[in-house]
């Protein structure tokens, strides 16, 4: 299953944490609510990886996703490339 290992605040992820998810993705980073918020580092379990702002748990503002072979730098909004990058 999964896991959480950071900050909590009634009972929810709050602060710096990180998660693991069964599939082996995992972010590092912080927690606003029980929801991914600012900045942080996701890792999914095909080795993807972005590192930027997430907002309500998703990519969201200044991200860069590196997705081999090529890589993306720029803005997202609601987890998705967004304006110039």
């Amino acid at each position: 299953g999964a896991e959480y290992v950071g900050e909590w605040m009634s009972g929810l992820r709050q602060g710096r944490g990180k998660q693991i998810w069964a599939n082996g993705s995992t972010y590092d980073g912080q927690f606003y609510e029980d929801a991914m918020e600012g900045m942080g580092v996701l890792r999914y379990a095909n080795g993807d990886v972005y590192q930027g702002i997430m907002h309500d748990g998703q990519r969201h503002g200044k991200g860069m996703t590196l997705t081999l072979p090529s890589r993306y730098e720029g803005e997202w909004l609601r987890d998705r490339r967004h304006g110039e990058g």
